[in-house]
């Protein structure tokens, strides 16, 4: 497919979001990787222009921090394999798996029974009782072909809403990497960058496969990775 055509492809996903749209025409990575290229400088450009809006001083992203606390080569790894791999999974491996979107939100219902347990709202017993039906719940979507039919019919009838939702999730998530927040209605400008990235990641990831977003994703944090390196020491 032609270049011209995967830009016209991608935008048409975004106007009309499919369940497993066109999986079986897989992207070729040449395309997708000058697509992220052309994506990642249009970031730029958006980034600049948001962050100009705002006062953000050099030490109010955690990434300074991290700078100062751990190695170049541990935040290499962290950077480009573990979080890709990782928020990959979680954001946006559901998108072509019903069951493990299934899986995230009973997981998630899980974890807030057991936070509101542990902050005195919830008793060990009603904690265990709604975990356990949860599990419950889980077995029987994924054992019964009956219900798990009707799971598929219910993620393929509103995937317009469950991908849009990923890609909101996605970018608000990334605003625990400032220390601090001026004002919340910034807040969609600070993560406007991630926000665009979340779009091309989940197209990436329904037209191709897992691993096409992960190598998109390491290779979006491997850039500024790599500008690092060249930054004199100290200059940081």
């Amino acid at each position: 497919m032609r270049l011209e055509d995967s830009i016209k492809d991608f935008y048409r996903f975004l106007c009309d979001p499919i369940f497993n749209y066109k999986s079986d025409q897989p992207e070729s990575y040449r395309n997708i990787t000058i697509m992220f290229l052309l994506l990642f400088v249009f970031e730029m450009v958006v980034a600049s222009v948001a962050f100009s809006f705002m006062e953000i001083d050099d030490g109010a992203h955690k990434m300074t921090e991290m700078l100062d606390q751990f190695a170049m080569w541990q935040i290499f790894i962290l950077a480009v394999i573990i979080a890709p791999l990782f928020e990959e999974i979680f954001f946006r491996g559901y998108l072509r798996w019903p069951a493990l979107f299934l899986g995230l939100v009973i997981g998630c219902l899980s974890a807030l029974s057991i936070y509101y347990h542990v902050e005195g709202r919830l008793s060990v017993i009603s904690s265990g009782i709604l975990i356990l039906f949860n599990i419950i719940a889980f077995a029987y979507f994924i054992s019964s072909e009956q219900a798990f039919q009707k799971l598929v019919k219910f993620f393929k009838q509103y995937f317009g809403i469950i991908f849009y939702g990923s890609v909101v999730l996605f970018a608000f998530i990334h605003i625990f990497n400032f220390n601090e927040i001026q004002a919340w209605y910034l807040v969609p400008l600070m993560v406007l960058p991630q926000f665009i990235l979340a779009l091309f990641l989940g197209y990436v990831r329904v037209r191709n496969d897992l691993w096409a977003s992960i190598y998109v994703h390491a290779f979006n944090n491997m850039i500024p990775m790599a500008l690092l390196f060249l930054v004199p020491e100290g200059a940081i």
